[in-house]
Protein backbone atom coordinates (compact mmCIF):
# COMPACT_ATOMS: atom_id res chain seq x y z
CA UNK A 1 0.00 0.00 0.00
CA UNK A 2 1.24 3.30 -1.03
CA UNK A 3 -0.65 6.30 0.93
CA UNK A 4 0.44 9.82 -1.08
CA UNK A 5 1.27 12.56 1.22
CA UNK A 6 0.56 15.39 -1.18
CA UNK A 7 2.29 16.50 -4.73
CA UNK A 8 0.33 13.59 -6.86
CA UNK A 9 -0.84 14.40 -10.14
CA UNK A 10 -3.48 13.27 -12.06
CA UNK A 11 -4.91 13.31 -15.63
CA UNK A 12 -8.59 12.43 -15.83
CA UNK A 13 -10.05 11.48 -19.38
CA UNK A 14 -13.30 12.54 -20.46
CA UNK A 15 -15.25 13.10 -23.19
CA UNK A 16 -16.71 15.89 -24.94
CA UNK A 17 -19.95 16.07 -23.58
CA UNK A 18 -18.98 15.78 -19.85
CA UNK A 19 -16.26 18.04 -20.15
CA UNK A 20 -17.50 20.82 -18.59
CA UNK A 21 -18.82 19.03 -15.34
CA UNK A 22 -15.98 16.93 -15.17
CA UNK A 23 -13.25 20.15 -15.07
CA UNK A 24 -15.80 21.66 -12.09
CA UNK A 25 -15.29 18.21 -10.05
CA UNK A 26 -11.68 18.09 -10.20
CA UNK A 27 -11.01 21.78 -9.54
CA UNK A 28 -12.82 20.88 -6.38
CA UNK A 29 -11.05 17.94 -5.75
CA UNK A 30 -7.66 19.65 -6.37
CA UNK A 31 -9.00 22.26 -3.81
CA UNK A 32 -10.16 19.90 -1.01
CA UNK A 33 -7.68 17.00 -1.18
CA UNK A 34 -5.09 19.13 -2.28
CA UNK A 35 -3.67 17.05 -5.24
CA UNK A 36 -2.89 18.45 -8.60
CA UNK A 37 -5.70 17.10 -11.48
CA UNK A 38 -5.75 18.03 -14.99
CA UNK A 39 -8.49 17.43 -17.51
CA UNK A 40 -8.32 16.21 -21.12
CA UNK A 41 -10.61 15.58 -23.63
CA UNK A 42 -10.84 12.66 -26.42
CA UNK A 43 -12.26 13.33 -29.54
CA UNK A 44 -15.39 10.68 -28.60
CA UNK A 45 -18.75 12.56 -27.01
CA UNK A 46 -19.74 10.21 -24.55
CA UNK A 47 -17.41 9.01 -22.08
CA UNK A 48 -19.51 5.85 -21.72
CA UNK A 49 -18.65 5.11 -25.16
CA UNK A 50 -15.06 5.35 -24.76
CA UNK A 51 -12.44 2.44 -25.36
CA UNK A 52 -8.86 0.84 -25.05
CA UNK A 53 -8.33 1.74 -28.23
CA UNK A 54 -9.14 5.67 -27.88
CA UNK A 55 -7.00 5.90 -24.83
CA UNK A 56 -4.41 4.59 -26.36
CA UNK A 57 -4.59 6.44 -29.61
CA UNK A 58 -5.03 9.65 -27.99
CA UNK A 59 -2.46 8.79 -25.11
CA UNK A 60 0.38 7.51 -27.67
CA UNK A 61 0.45 11.50 -29.83
CA UNK A 62 1.77 13.06 -26.31
CA UNK A 63 2.88 9.99 -24.46
CA UNK A 64 6.15 12.07 -22.67
CA UNK A 65 3.20 13.92 -21.12
CA UNK A 66 1.37 10.93 -19.99
CA UNK A 67 4.12 9.78 -18.35
CA UNK A 68 4.25 12.76 -16.39
CA UNK A 69 1.28 12.46 -14.69
CA UNK A 70 1.39 9.35 -11.60
CA UNK A 71 -2.21 8.44 -12.64
CA UNK A 72 -4.32 8.57 -15.46
CA UNK A 73 -8.29 7.66 -14.86
CA UNK A 74 -10.34 6.94 -17.84
CA UNK A 75 -14.55 6.71 -17.52
CA UNK A 76 -15.17 3.61 -15.34
CA UNK A 77 -17.46 2.44 -17.96
CA UNK A 78 -14.71 2.23 -20.48
CA UNK A 79 -14.84 -0.61 -22.74
CA UNK A 80 -11.56 -3.32 -22.52
CA UNK A 81 -8.50 -3.83 -20.71
CA UNK A 82 -6.38 -0.69 -20.21
CA UNK A 83 -3.44 -2.71 -18.93
CA UNK A 84 -2.16 -3.08 -22.79
CA UNK A 85 -2.41 1.49 -22.45
CA UNK A 86 0.45 1.16 -19.55
CA UNK A 87 2.63 -1.71 -21.57
CA UNK A 88 3.03 0.14 -24.68
CA UNK A 89 2.98 3.81 -23.12
CA UNK A 90 5.26 2.47 -20.08
CA UNK A 91 2.07 4.61 -18.06
CA UNK A 92 0.08 4.05 -14.90
CA UNK A 93 -3.49 4.32 -16.48
CA UNK A 94 -6.95 3.22 -14.28
CA UNK A 95 -10.17 2.94 -14.70
CA UNK A 96 -11.93 5.55 -12.13
CA UNK A 97 -15.86 5.55 -11.05
CA UNK A 98 -18.53 4.73 -13.58
CA UNK A 99 -19.96 7.71 -12.76
CA UNK A 100 -18.12 11.24 -12.64
CA UNK A 101 -19.71 12.28 -9.22
CA UNK A 102 -17.73 9.62 -7.33
CA UNK A 103 -14.50 10.70 -8.53
CA UNK A 104 -13.88 12.86 -5.31
CA UNK A 105 -14.60 9.46 -3.68
CA UNK A 106 -11.81 7.33 -5.08
CA UNK A 107 -9.36 9.94 -5.48
CA UNK A 108 -9.39 10.05 -1.69
CA UNK A 109 -9.63 6.23 -1.34
CA UNK A 110 -6.26 6.42 -3.70
CA UNK A 111 -4.40 9.81 -1.63
CA UNK A 112 -5.17 8.89 2.23
CA UNK A 113 -5.64 5.18 2.36
CA UNK A 114 -3.85 3.99 -0.58
CA UNK A 115 -5.93 2.39 -2.72
CA UNK A 116 -4.92 0.12 -5.92
CA UNK A 117 -6.98 1.05 -8.84
CA UNK A 118 -7.58 -1.49 -11.24
CA UNK A 119 -7.37 -1.63 -15.12
CA UNK A 120 -10.61 -3.83 -15.59
CA UNK A 121 -13.22 -3.31 -12.70
CA UNK A 122 -14.42 0.46 -12.09
CA UNK A 123 -13.16 2.21 -9.30
CA UNK A 124 -16.41 2.54 -7.39
CA UNK A 125 -17.47 -1.20 -7.76
CA UNK A 126 -13.71 -2.05 -6.38
CA UNK A 127 -13.86 0.18 -3.90
CA UNK A 128 -17.40 -0.44 -2.62
CA UNK A 129 -18.34 3.24 -3.01
CA UNK A 130 -21.85 3.63 -3.14
CA UNK A 131 -22.51 0.68 -0.67
CA UNK A 132 -21.21 2.52 2.17
CA UNK A 133 -21.55 6.24 1.07
CA UNK A 134 -22.73 8.09 4.06
CA UNK A 135 -26.37 9.27 2.83
CA UNK A 136 -26.97 10.77 5.93
CA UNK A 137 -24.28 13.60 5.85
CA UNK A 138 -25.39 13.93 1.82
CA UNK A 139 -29.03 14.87 2.68
CA UNK A 140 -27.94 16.94 5.49
CA UNK A 141 -25.52 19.11 3.48
CA UNK A 142 -28.93 19.71 0.90
CA UNK A 143 -31.25 20.32 3.90
CA UNK A 144 -29.00 23.01 4.70
CA UNK A 145 -27.83 24.68 1.78
CA UNK A 146 -31.52 24.90 -1.05
CA UNK A 147 -33.01 27.85 -1.73
CA UNK A 148 -35.93 28.55 0.24
CA UNK A 149 -39.58 29.73 -0.85
CA UNK A 150 -41.30 29.98 2.07
CA UNK A 151 -42.63 27.49 5.04
CA UNK A 152 -45.50 25.86 5.06
CA UNK A 153 -46.44 25.80 8.92
CA UNK A 154 -42.83 24.49 9.87
CA UNK A 155 -42.07 22.74 6.52
CA UNK A 156 -39.30 24.85 4.44
CA UNK A 157 -40.14 24.70 0.86
CA UNK A 158 -37.62 24.37 -1.69
CA UNK A 159 -37.91 26.60 -4.78
CA UNK A 160 -36.48 23.65 -6.69
CA UNK A 161 -35.36 20.51 -6.36
CA UNK A 162 -33.28 18.48 -4.28
CA UNK A 163 -34.62 18.47 -1.87
CA UNK A 164 -38.05 17.13 -2.14
CA UNK A 165 -40.92 17.94 0.20
CA UNK A 166 -44.03 15.26 0.01
CA UNK A 167 -47.77 15.79 0.14
CA UNK A 168 -49.68 12.57 1.17
CA UNK A 169 -53.73 12.97 0.58
CA UNK A 170 -56.47 11.36 3.07
CA UNK A 171 -59.62 11.41 1.97
CA UNK A 172 -62.02 12.60 5.16
CA UNK A 173 -64.52 9.66 5.76
CA UNK A 174 -66.35 8.18 8.92
CA UNK A 175 -65.16 7.11 11.13
CA UNK A 176 -62.58 10.10 11.97
CA UNK A 177 -60.30 7.35 14.17
CA UNK A 178 -59.61 5.53 10.49
CA UNK A 179 -58.58 9.11 9.04
CA UNK A 180 -56.77 9.83 12.18
CA UNK A 181 -54.39 6.09 11.66
CA UNK A 182 -54.29 6.90 8.22
CA UNK A 183 -52.58 10.12 8.13
CA UNK A 184 -50.43 8.99 11.33
CA UNK A 185 -48.89 6.13 8.85
CA UNK A 186 -48.60 8.37 6.44
CA UNK A 187 -46.39 11.09 8.21
CA UNK A 188 -44.54 7.56 9.40
CA UNK A 189 -43.90 6.79 5.90
CA UNK A 190 -42.67 10.12 5.35
CA UNK A 191 -45.01 12.66 3.90
CA UNK A 192 -43.79 16.21 5.16
CA UNK A 193 -47.78 17.60 4.92
CA UNK A 194 -50.88 15.84 5.26
CA UNK A 195 -53.82 16.91 2.76
CA UNK A 196 -57.24 16.24 4.22
CA UNK A 197 -59.84 15.81 1.02
CA UNK A 198 -63.32 15.76 0.30
CA UNK A 199 -65.04 14.34 -2.48
CA UNK A 200 -66.28 16.51 -5.19
CA UNK A 201 -69.83 16.69 -3.86
CA UNK A 202 -69.25 16.53 -0.39
CA UNK A 203 -71.18 19.48 1.94
CA UNK A 204 -70.15 18.31 5.02
CA UNK A 205 -68.17 21.26 7.09
CA UNK A 206 -68.88 19.93 10.85
CA UNK A 207 -67.41 16.47 9.62
CA UNK A 208 -64.41 18.68 8.34
CA UNK A 209 -63.93 20.23 11.35
CA UNK A 210 -63.63 17.47 13.84
CA UNK A 211 -60.90 15.94 10.99
CA UNK A 212 -58.81 18.78 11.55
CA UNK A 213 -59.45 18.50 15.29
CA UNK A 214 -58.39 15.27 15.86
CA UNK A 215 -55.78 14.29 13.33
CA UNK A 216 -53.97 17.70 14.47
CA UNK A 217 -53.45 16.55 17.79
CA UNK A 218 -52.24 13.77 16.54
CA UNK A 219 -50.08 14.28 14.09
CA UNK A 220 -46.85 16.83 14.36
CA UNK A 221 -46.97 17.93 10.70
CA UNK A 222 -48.64 20.60 8.72
CA UNK A 223 -52.25 20.21 7.74
CA UNK A 224 -54.16 21.43 4.07
CA UNK A 225 -56.84 21.10 2.35
CA UNK A 226 -58.42 20.03 -0.49
CA UNK A 227 -62.41 20.63 -1.05
CA UNK A 228 -64.39 22.58 -3.73
CA UNK A 229 -66.63 23.30 -1.20
CA UNK A 230 -66.22 26.95 0.04
CA UNK A 231 -67.73 25.96 3.39
CA UNK A 232 -65.44 23.23 4.31
CA UNK A 233 -62.18 25.19 3.11
CA UNK A 234 -63.38 27.56 5.98
CA UNK A 235 -64.22 25.03 8.56
CA UNK A 236 -61.08 23.39 8.24
CA UNK A 237 -58.93 26.91 7.94
CA UNK A 238 -60.54 27.24 11.35
CA UNK A 239 -59.32 24.38 12.78
CA UNK A 240 -56.07 24.85 11.99
CA UNK A 241 -55.75 24.64 8.27
CA UNK A 242 -52.31 26.24 6.79
CA UNK A 243 -52.40 25.34 3.07
CA UNK A 244 -55.39 25.38 0.25
CA UNK A 245 -55.23 22.85 -2.64
CA UNK A 246 -56.37 23.14 -6.10
CA UNK A 247 -57.35 27.30 -5.91
CA UNK A 248 -58.37 28.57 -9.10
CA UNK A 249 -60.29 31.89 -10.20
CA UNK A 250 -63.55 31.06 -9.99
CA UNK A 251 -62.39 31.12 -6.04
CA UNK A 252 -60.35 34.19 -5.63
CA UNK A 253 -62.96 35.79 -3.99
CA UNK A 254 -63.17 33.47 -0.73
CA UNK A 255 -59.70 34.55 -0.56
CA UNK A 256 -59.93 37.40 1.84
CA UNK A 257 -62.46 35.60 3.48
CA UNK A 258 -60.01 32.49 4.25
CA UNK A 259 -56.71 34.91 4.91
CA UNK A 260 -54.11 35.85 2.97
CA UNK A 261 -51.14 34.36 5.15
CA UNK A 262 -52.27 30.94 3.73
CA UNK A 263 -50.27 28.84 1.38
CA UNK A 264 -52.62 28.68 -2.26
CA UNK A 265 -51.63 25.85 -4.62
CA UNK A 266 -52.35 27.99 -7.71
CA UNK A 267 -54.33 25.57 -10.14
CA UNK A 268 -55.04 26.99 -14.06
CA UNK A 269 -59.04 27.16 -14.92
CA UNK A 270 -59.51 28.93 -18.25
CA UNK A 271 -57.06 26.82 -20.46
CA UNK A 272 -57.32 27.17 -24.36
CA UNK A 273 -56.56 24.18 -24.80
CA UNK A 274 -54.13 20.91 -23.69
CA UNK A 275 -50.58 21.79 -24.52
CA UNK A 276 -48.22 23.19 -22.14
CA UNK A 277 -47.92 26.08 -23.54
CA UNK A 278 -51.77 27.19 -22.59
CA UNK A 279 -51.40 25.78 -18.86
CA UNK A 280 -48.39 27.93 -18.16
CA UNK A 281 -49.96 31.14 -19.97
CA UNK A 282 -53.21 30.64 -17.95
CA UNK A 283 -51.06 29.95 -14.64
CA UNK A 284 -49.59 33.33 -15.40
CA UNK A 285 -52.50 35.03 -16.07
CA UNK A 286 -54.02 33.23 -13.04
CA UNK A 287 -51.02 33.73 -10.42
CA UNK A 288 -50.99 37.67 -11.44
CA UNK A 289 -54.43 38.28 -10.12
CA UNK A 290 -53.77 36.23 -7.33
CA UNK A 291 -50.40 38.16 -6.16
CA UNK A 292 -52.97 41.21 -6.82
CA UNK A 293 -54.88 39.83 -3.89
CA UNK A 294 -52.07 40.37 -1.49
CA UNK A 295 -51.07 36.83 -1.70
CA UNK A 296 -47.04 35.76 -1.73
CA UNK A 297 -47.25 32.11 -0.35
CA UNK A 298 -48.19 30.19 -4.16
CA UNK A 299 -47.32 26.67 -5.22
CA UNK A 300 -48.12 26.11 -8.98
CA UNK A 301 -49.69 22.82 -10.24
CA UNK A 302 -49.91 22.95 -14.02
CA UNK A 303 -52.20 19.67 -13.65
CA UNK A 304 -50.80 16.43 -14.85
CA UNK A 305 -53.97 14.18 -17.08
CA UNK A 306 -53.58 10.81 -16.80
CA UNK A 307 -52.15 8.84 -19.81
CA UNK A 308 -53.50 8.73 -23.14
CA UNK A 309 -55.13 11.91 -22.48
CA UNK A 310 -52.18 14.17 -22.06
CA UNK A 311 -49.83 13.18 -19.83
CA UNK A 312 -46.84 14.12 -21.80
CA UNK A 313 -48.15 17.54 -22.29
CA UNK A 314 -49.30 18.46 -18.46
CA UNK A 315 -45.24 16.98 -17.47
CA UNK A 316 -44.03 19.59 -20.18
CA UNK A 317 -46.02 21.87 -18.46
CA UNK A 318 -44.27 21.56 -15.08
CA UNK A 319 -40.84 21.88 -16.33
CA UNK A 320 -41.72 24.83 -18.68
CA UNK A 321 -43.81 26.26 -15.33
CA UNK A 322 -40.52 26.07 -13.55
CA UNK A 323 -38.28 27.71 -16.26
CA UNK A 324 -40.85 30.02 -17.19
CA UNK A 325 -42.29 31.24 -13.96
CA UNK A 326 -39.48 32.12 -11.45
CA UNK A 327 -39.72 32.29 -7.59
CA UNK A 328 -42.49 30.49 -7.11
CA UNK A 329 -42.00 26.60 -6.01
CA UNK A 330 -43.69 24.10 -8.74
CA UNK A 331 -45.79 20.95 -7.40
CA UNK A 332 -46.02 17.43 -9.36
CA UNK A 333 -49.20 15.10 -8.79
CA UNK A 334 -48.42 11.81 -9.07
CA UNK A 335 -52.17 10.76 -8.46
CA UNK A 336 -53.37 10.65 -12.44
CA UNK A 337 -50.42 9.14 -13.03
CA UNK A 338 -49.62 5.81 -10.86
CA UNK A 339 -53.39 5.82 -9.88
CA UNK A 340 -54.88 5.56 -13.59
CA UNK A 341 -52.62 2.70 -14.54
CA UNK A 342 -53.45 -0.87 -13.95
CA UNK A 343 -49.29 -1.49 -13.13
CA UNK A 344 -47.03 -1.61 -9.86
CA UNK A 345 -46.69 1.59 -8.49
CA UNK A 346 -43.44 1.32 -7.15
CA UNK A 347 -41.81 1.98 -10.70
CA UNK A 348 -44.15 4.86 -11.89
CA UNK A 349 -43.29 6.43 -8.51
CA UNK A 350 -39.92 5.97 -8.63
CA UNK A 351 -39.96 7.50 -12.66
CA UNK A 352 -41.91 10.16 -10.94
CA UNK A 353 -39.54 11.52 -8.52
CA UNK A 354 -36.84 11.61 -11.25
CA UNK A 355 -39.50 13.37 -14.17
CA UNK A 356 -40.03 16.01 -10.87
CA UNK A 357 -36.72 16.58 -10.43
CA UNK A 358 -35.85 16.88 -14.41
CA UNK A 359 -38.71 19.31 -13.72
CA UNK A 360 -37.51 21.21 -11.42
CA UNK A 361 -40.24 20.26 -9.12
CA UNK A 362 -39.53 20.44 -5.58
CA UNK A 363 -42.96 19.16 -4.53
CA UNK A 364 -44.35 15.57 -5.06
CA UNK A 365 -48.48 14.94 -4.28
CA UNK A 366 -49.04 11.54 -3.37
CA UNK A 367 -52.43 9.50 -2.98
CA UNK A 368 -52.97 6.15 -2.02
CA UNK A 369 -57.01 5.96 -3.09
CA UNK A 370 -56.61 2.33 -4.23
CA UNK A 371 -55.06 -0.73 -2.73
CA UNK A 372 -52.59 -1.11 -5.73
CA UNK A 373 -51.15 2.49 -4.50
CA UNK A 374 -50.52 1.73 -0.75
CA UNK A 375 -47.22 2.46 0.06
CA UNK A 376 -47.01 5.38 -2.54
CA UNK A 377 -45.73 7.88 0.33
CA UNK A 378 -42.90 5.18 1.11
CA UNK A 379 -41.70 4.22 -2.11
CA UNK A 380 -42.17 8.63 -2.81
CA UNK A 381 -39.91 9.03 0.01
CA UNK A 382 -37.08 6.14 -0.91
CA UNK A 383 -36.98 7.96 -5.28
CA UNK A 384 -36.78 11.10 -3.70
CA UNK A 385 -33.41 10.12 -1.54
CA UNK A 386 -32.16 8.16 -4.67
CA UNK A 387 -32.56 11.13 -6.80
CA UNK A 388 -30.78 13.32 -4.60
CA UNK A 389 -28.29 11.16 -4.01
CA UNK A 390 -27.76 11.18 -7.66
CA UNK A 391 -28.12 14.81 -8.36
CA UNK A 392 -25.19 15.04 -6.12
CA UNK A 393 -23.30 12.24 -7.55
CA UNK A 394 -24.09 13.89 -11.21
CA UNK A 395 -25.38 9.95 -12.51
CA UNK A 396 -28.71 8.33 -12.95
CA UNK A 397 -30.44 7.04 -10.39
CA UNK A 398 -28.54 3.36 -10.16
CA UNK A 399 -25.82 1.84 -8.86
CA UNK A 400 -26.37 3.91 -5.65
CA UNK A 401 -26.61 1.42 -3.11
CA UNK A 402 -29.75 2.15 -2.70
CA UNK A 403 -33.05 1.00 -4.66
CA UNK A 404 -36.59 0.34 -5.04
CA UNK A 405 -36.39 -3.29 -6.75
CA UNK A 406 -39.17 -5.22 -5.02
CA UNK A 407 -40.57 -7.76 -7.93
CA UNK A 408 -36.77 -8.29 -9.52
CA UNK A 409 -33.18 -8.69 -8.45
CA UNK A 410 -30.72 -6.14 -9.94
CA UNK A 411 -28.56 -8.87 -10.89
CA UNK A 412 -29.02 -12.36 -12.66
CA UNK A 413 -28.82 -14.88 -9.77
CA UNK A 414 -26.32 -17.40 -9.80
CA UNK A 415 -27.15 -21.58 -10.95
CA UNK A 416 -24.41 -23.78 -9.22
CA UNK A 417 -24.31 -26.90 -11.33
CA UNK A 418 -24.36 -29.71 -9.10
CA UNK A 419 -23.27 -33.42 -9.81
CA UNK A 420 -26.32 -36.18 -9.20
CA UNK A 421 -26.87 -39.51 -10.77
CA UNK A 422 -30.21 -39.74 -12.23
CA UNK A 423 -32.58 -36.81 -13.03
CA UNK A 424 -36.23 -36.93 -12.38
CA UNK A 425 -38.34 -34.61 -14.18
CA UNK A 426 -41.80 -33.40 -12.40
CA UNK A 427 -43.63 -32.40 -15.38
CA UNK A 428 -47.47 -32.70 -13.84
CA UNK A 429 -49.61 -31.96 -10.36
CA UNK A 430 -48.97 -34.82 -7.86
CA UNK A 431 -51.95 -34.91 -5.76
CA UNK A 432 -51.21 -35.47 -1.76
CA UNK A 433 -51.12 -39.19 -1.33
CA UNK A 434 -53.66 -38.38 1.25
CA UNK A 435 -55.90 -36.16 3.23
CA UNK A 436 -56.13 -35.10 6.39
CA UNK A 437 -59.72 -34.08 7.50
CA UNK A 438 -59.05 -34.05 10.97
CA UNK A 439 -56.37 -31.45 11.40
CA UNK A 440 -56.21 -28.37 9.14
CA UNK A 441 -54.84 -24.72 8.79
CA UNK A 442 -56.08 -22.00 7.53
CA UNK A 443 -53.91 -18.92 6.58
CA UNK A 444 -54.06 -15.73 6.29
CA UNK A 445 -52.06 -12.02 6.19
CA UNK A 446 -53.09 -9.25 8.39
CA UNK A 447 -51.56 -6.44 5.51
CA UNK A 448 -52.68 -3.60 8.87
CA UNK A 449 -50.28 -5.36 11.00
CA UNK A 450 -47.90 -7.09 8.95
CA UNK A 451 -48.75 -10.16 10.72
CA UNK A 452 -49.18 -13.80 8.95
CA UNK A 453 -51.87 -15.84 10.58
CA UNK A 454 -52.00 -19.37 11.22
CA UNK A 455 -55.42 -20.98 12.62
CA UNK A 456 -55.22 -24.74 13.27
CA UNK A 457 -58.56 -26.43 13.27
CA UNK A 458 -58.88 -29.90 15.15
CA UNK A 459 -62.09 -32.43 15.38
CA UNK A 460 -65.26 -31.76 14.56
CA UNK A 461 -65.48 -28.38 15.34
CA UNK A 462 -64.78 -26.57 12.04
CA UNK A 463 -66.38 -23.45 13.30
CA UNK A 464 -63.85 -21.98 15.68
CA UNK A 465 -60.23 -22.85 15.74
CA UNK A 466 -57.61 -24.59 18.85
CA UNK A 467 -55.33 -21.70 18.39
CA UNK A 468 -54.35 -18.32 16.32
CA UNK A 469 -50.45 -18.15 16.21
CA UNK A 470 -49.23 -14.94 14.32
CA UNK A 471 -46.09 -13.39 13.78
CA UNK A 472 -44.01 -12.05 10.51
CA UNK A 473 -41.28 -14.58 10.11
CA UNK A 474 -42.58 -17.77 8.32
CA UNK A 475 -40.37 -20.06 9.50
CA UNK A 476 -40.91 -19.72 13.03
CA UNK A 477 -44.52 -19.69 13.04
CA UNK A 478 -44.58 -22.79 10.55
CA UNK A 479 -42.70 -24.52 13.60
CA UNK A 480 -44.98 -23.20 16.26
CA UNK A 481 -48.09 -24.17 14.55
CA UNK A 482 -46.55 -28.04 13.53
CA UNK A 483 -46.00 -28.69 17.52
CA UNK A 484 -49.50 -27.39 18.46
CA UNK A 485 -51.29 -29.21 15.74
CA UNK A 486 -49.46 -32.32 16.42
CA UNK A 487 -49.03 -32.51 12.47
CA UNK A 488 -46.72 -35.15 11.44
CA UNK A 489 -47.39 -36.15 8.09
CA UNK A 490 -44.35 -34.42 5.81
CA UNK A 491 -46.82 -33.79 2.80
CA UNK A 492 -49.37 -31.46 5.27
CA UNK A 493 -46.05 -29.37 6.83
CA UNK A 494 -44.95 -29.17 3.11
CA UNK A 495 -48.40 -27.63 2.50
CA UNK A 496 -48.17 -25.65 5.70
CA UNK A 497 -44.91 -24.28 4.38
CA UNK A 498 -46.02 -23.15 1.09
CA UNK A 499 -49.06 -21.07 2.39
CA UNK A 500 -46.78 -19.61 4.67
CA UNK A 501 -44.19 -19.14 1.94
CA UNK A 502 -47.09 -17.24 -0.18
CA UNK A 503 -48.58 -15.49 2.69
CA UNK A 504 -44.90 -13.84 2.99
CA UNK A 505 -44.51 -13.16 -0.02
CA UNK A 506 -47.72 -11.27 -0.66
CA UNK A 507 -47.44 -9.01 2.75
CA UNK A 508 -43.86 -8.26 1.29
CA UNK A 509 -45.48 -7.09 -2.21
CA UNK A 510 -49.41 -6.24 -1.47
CA UNK A 511 -50.17 -8.45 -3.54
CA UNK A 512 -53.57 -10.36 -2.72
CA UNK A 513 -53.64 -13.59 -1.26
CA UNK A 514 -55.63 -16.66 -1.37
CA UNK A 515 -55.06 -19.78 0.29
CA UNK A 516 -54.26 -22.40 -2.07
CA UNK A 517 -54.03 -20.16 -5.40
CA UNK A 518 -50.72 -18.86 -6.11
CA UNK A 519 -49.96 -15.14 -6.73
CA UNK A 520 -49.93 -14.46 -10.11
CA UNK A 521 -47.25 -12.45 -11.84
Amino acid sequence: MVVWCGGLRILVLTGKIAFPIVRSIAEDISKRIGVSIDVDVLSVPVAALMTVKDVLEHLSRKPEEARVYDMIITPGLLVGDLDIVNRTLGVRCYKGSRYIGDLPAVVEEVVRRGANLSTTKPADVLLGISKRADYGRLIQNLEEGFLRAFKVGSIEIPLQPPPFRIFAEVNIEEPIELVVKEARRLVNDGADIIILGTHADSNNPDLVKRAFRYVGKVINAPLGIDSINPREVEAAVNEGAVLVMNISRSFFHFVEELGRDLVYVLVPEHVEDQTAISRVRALERDLEDLRSLGVEKIILDPVIPPPHFGAIEGIYAVSLTRRTIAGYPVLMSSANIVEMIDADSIGANALIASLALEAGASIILTTEDSWKTRGSVREVKRACLMCSVAYVRKSPPKDLGIDLLIAKSKEKPMRIPIAFEEDIMVDRYIPPSRLDRERFFVIQPDYDSGYIEVYIFSGNDKEKALYRVRGRDPRSIGRVALRLSGVQDPEHSLYLGIELSRAHEALRTGKRYEQDESLGL
